[in-house]
């Protein structure tokens, strides 16, 4: 009887117990058995300083059997180092994923406050403007900066910026934060991020006497007469 072409072969791990099967060619040698995927595969998986054995010693037959052998300790350590991995990828999500909220959160404060100091920021260059310029009306501002550059430099400042601070439009921003649409969604918005911080950092009862004000505000809580 011709034997057939194709054997099937065992292969397992001794500890912990994971086994298989694979279809190999008749009369494969030991040493390309030991390379064979799904035991390079357990190999590399459960026991990389083990040792892999073929029995019996000698090419693929039905009768062949292959072991990866693994020491506890090394079993102990690989899983130690998994475990390290996994805290540390754990970890690392949490904290993205913390400050992701935080900065949806605090965003909108922050876009409010960047307005306001910005017009500050510029108020300050302005009234230092007019120290050097003789007192008068300088409205619009950019009178006052026109008159500033056209009889004095600043070495330290270039000059686009100096243009830059005739046509900003930092002022009138600030001014439509501090002077918000109670219809606008922008305000929605903002007001959200307000109640987002208050629930968090704010005092006690702040998001309940916010949240009364914005109802009546925008007309959900109406007024009876005494």
């Amino acid at each position: 009887m011709t034997p057939k072409k194709d054997v099937q072969i065992k292969y397992s791990l001794r500890f912990p117990e994971q086994q298989g099967n694979v279809i190999v060619g008749r009369g494969l040698p030991e040493e390309k058995i030991k390379l064979l995927q799904p035991i390079v595969e357990l190999k590399e998986s459960f026991a990389p300083d083990g040792s892999v054995e073929v029995s019996p010693a000698k090419s693929a037959t039905s009768t062949t059997s292959v072991r990866v052998n693994s020491s506890y300790t090394e079993l102990i350590e690989l899983a130690k180092r998994d475990l390290e991995e996994r805290n540390a990828k754990l970890f690392e999500n949490s904290v993205n994923k913390a400050k992701r909220e935080f900065e949806a959160e605090i965003l909108p404060e922050r876009r409010v406050t960047a307005s306001i100091l910005r017009r500050n920021l510029e108020d300050f260059v302005l009234r230092r403007m007019e120290s050097y310029v003789p007192k008068r009306s300088h409205r619009p501002f950019s009178k006052l900066i026109r008159s500033f550059t056209s009889k004095y430099k600043v070495d330290e400042i270039s000059t686009e910026h100096l243009d830059h601070l005739a046509r900003s439009q930092a002022r009138r921003n600030a001014n439509s934060l501090a002077h918000l649409d109670a219809d606008d969604r922008e305000t929605v918005e903002l007001k959200e991020g307000l109640m987002a911080f208050l629930r968090k950092y704010g005092e006690p009862g702040e998001v309940e006497r916010y949240t009364q004000y914005w109802e009546f505000a925008v007309g959900r809580y109406g007024a009876t007469r005494k």
